[in-house]
């Protein structure tokens, strides 16, 4: 998953494509609305990864769906996080509860 903020200045993400084309469209889908905004980028290349940058106007504490098309083929398909909480974010902080529970029998 990416994070990224509610700037609007530009952002940069690193992916890991499945082809590498000299431009694409990126389609991102707000999961809350589902509104889609398209932008045509150009990526830089480092190794293997797509590095993408762009300006895209997202909402605080919103989830988004991200593809990476050319040629009206998917070239990477992700989720977005958008928050301006600085540090380290852990999405699953306080989520997991773990159980000691030995009771497991199980006969055979």
């Amino acid at each position: 998953m990416t994070i990224l903020t509610t700037s609007t200045e530009p952002q940069g993400f690193k992916v890991i494509p499945n082809n590498f084309p000299p431009i694409v469209n990126l389609k991102v889908t707000d999961e809350n609305t589902n509104v889609t905004v398209v932008q045509s980028l150009e990526p830089t290349y480092e190794w293997s990864t797509m590095i993408l940058t762009g300006s895209f106007g997202l909402q605080e504490g919103h989830f988004y769906f991200m593809e990476v098309e050319y040629a009206h083929v998917a070239v990477y398909r992700g989720r977005v996080f958008c928050t301006d909480q600085t540090g380290e974010y852990n999405m699953t902080s306080g989520s997991f509860k773990s159980s000691n529970d030995v009771d497991n029998i199980i006969m055979i």
